[in-house]
């Protein structure tokens, strides 16, 4: 009997054991939940670069899968298409997408800084030299913005220009070959080029625009997964805490992560506004701008309106990983 009484409680806490382990099982699945996250490949995904090379995303219980987009926008076309869960842009991509009814959501910025130079051949000495220069861009994106904010700064017209829209690779090549004289981009193809020679030189204008680095999702995956959200928040925080006081190794990231020259990073750096965040009125406000100037360019579908962007522009994310 007390042989059978013992098998008999073996069996119970073996049972016991494969109930706890029942329970315990979708809770550890749940700590490390995947996480499609889509970047770019400009200083201001620095915050997601930390946490790819530093693993603040596992430490917030997250498996996630970057992959790099050579614009915001296509990181922004990804999360549409359902590829990617975040996405990093720029706030001019999220602005065409809620022009056009989709449903993206901005959860928080983490960068707020004047991205945008006018890189220069010998043919265009200073921003007085603009009329009838060849200068690339991409459309639809700040780049796009920003260009023509510069025209209109020099009393000109898009009619005055020869505007070329190519792909962000095509750029510093065609600077290069002298199939454009100059274009408008951001690191690392401000460095790429200038490296190609003294002909070629960056022309500032202050305080001319502003951008917004944006981290954006579905508003189904706002509604139905604002845990992994507010986790993939708290990482971003963590690299904020490292870009801000460990300075060389986030600048060390940042160089090889986009192949900048050490020495390009730390002249860019103090311009770089890190704090992530959400100064939600002021992004509103630019958004409302973008979109005005948008319609007035007829760069969007007839009879659009100015969105809601009170109800694009969430606070619910951050509120639920304590930033605000």
């Amino acid at each position: 009997m007390s042989n059978e009484f013992s098998a008999s409680r073996r069996r119970l806490l073996i049972a016991s054991a494969a109930m706890a382990a029942s329970r315990v099982m979708p809770a550890y699945a749940q700590e490390d939940e995947t996480l499609r996250v889509g970047e770019g490949t400009v200083p201001d995904y620095t915050h997601f670069y930390v946490a790819d090379k530093m693993g603040l995303w596992r430490q917030n219980k997250l498996a996630v899968t970057p992959t790099m987009f050579p614009a915001g926008r296509l990181a922004v076309d990804a999360l549409v298409a359902g590829k990617v869960d975040l996405a990093m842009s720029a706030e001019t991509p999220v602005m065409f997408a809620a022009v056009n009814g989709l449903p993206v959501q901005v959860i928080a910025t983490v960068v707020k800084y004047q991205p945008f130079d006018l890189i220069a051949g010998p043919k265009i000495r200073d921003l007085n030299d603009l009329r009838g220069k060849r200068i690339a861009y991409v459309q639809g994106t700040n780049v796009h913005y920003y260009l023509d904010a510069l025209v209109r700064s020099r009393g000109l017209t898009w009619q005055d220009i020869a505007a070329i829209n190519m792909p962000a690779g095509d750029i510093v090549p065609s600077l290069v070959s002298g199939a454009v004289d100059g274009f408008v981009w951001s690191e690392p193809l401000v460095s790429l080029a200038l490296n190609h020679g003294p002909q070629f030189h960056r022309l500032h204008s202050e305080g001319l625009y502003f951008t917004y680095g944006c981290v954006s999702a579905l508003r189904e995956t706002v509604k139905q997964r604002p845990e992994a959200l507010a986790r993939a928040l708290k990482a971003l925080v963590a690299a904020d805490k490292i870009i801000k006081t460990e300075v060389p190794q986030a600048q060390n990231i940042l160089s090889e992560t986009l192949k900048i020259e050490p020495a390009a990073t730390a002249a860019l750096w103090p311009t770089l506004n890190f704090k992530v965040g959400l100064d939600r009125q002021p992004l509103i406000h630019v958004l409302e701008q973008q979109t005005q100037w948008a319609m007035a360019s007829k760069l969007t579908r007839p009879g659009a309106t100015v969105p809601d962007y009170a109800a694009i522009v969430t606070e619910d994310i951050c509120r639920k990983a304590g930033i605000v």
